[in-house]
């Protein structure tokens, strides 16, 4: 009776460590409202990415990529993976058809970056900021890596230049 009992309280345990993931559908790639994005304009997207850490010291996103990608309902969706994927199973494909829209720039030293010659639109600007944190008088020494992906939503009107500060 009590190997019964015991194998019962272990078969509840195991159930609730399989708990089955929602699922996140990716909506299939609609080209057509890739094809209504203007290709070119005079507006801009300019700004600086970095983080502060817990001590209060600023990190640079410097010699970083940063990335403006249109806002469209594929970017939107792509956009909520990378925070629900580990509670949620992706059960399609994902298109890098939409790659083909992205604009780069390279940060400089101190984080800056410019987007020239940008139409009018909402974009989704992203970077990552990382750094190594060494913990001293550890032996072996270790080394984490910290930081980590900035995103952002920022929208060019009338042609203008957005100034944003790309940070959290």
């Amino acid at each position: 009776m009590l190997k019964l009992l015991s194998l019962s309280v272990l078969a509840v345990l195991l159930m609730g460590c399989s708990t089955p993931r929602s699922l996140v559908v990716m909506p299939e790639f609609q080209q057509a409202e890739y094809d209504a994005l203007s290709k070119t304009g005079s507006g801009g997207v300019k700004g600086q990415a970095f983080m502060k850490t817990k001590g209060g010291e600023f990190k640079e996103a410097g010699g970083d990529t940063v990335t403006l990608r249109p806002k469209t309902e594929y970017a939107r969706k792509l956009a909520m993976l990378p925070a629900s994927l580990y509670k949620c199973q992706v059960v399609s494909t994902v298109s890098l058809k939409f790659c083909d829209y992205d604009r780069t720039a390279m940060t400089d030293s101190e984080g800056r970056f410019e987007f020239t010659e940008v139409p009018d639109g909402t974009y989704y600007v992203t970077t990552n900021v990382s750094w190594l944190a060494y913990y001293p008088g550890t032996f072996p020494s270790v080394e984490s890596k910290q930081g980590g992906t900035i995103p952002m939503e920022v929208t060019v009107a009338d042609s203008k230049v957005s100034t944003i500060m790309l940070t959290r």
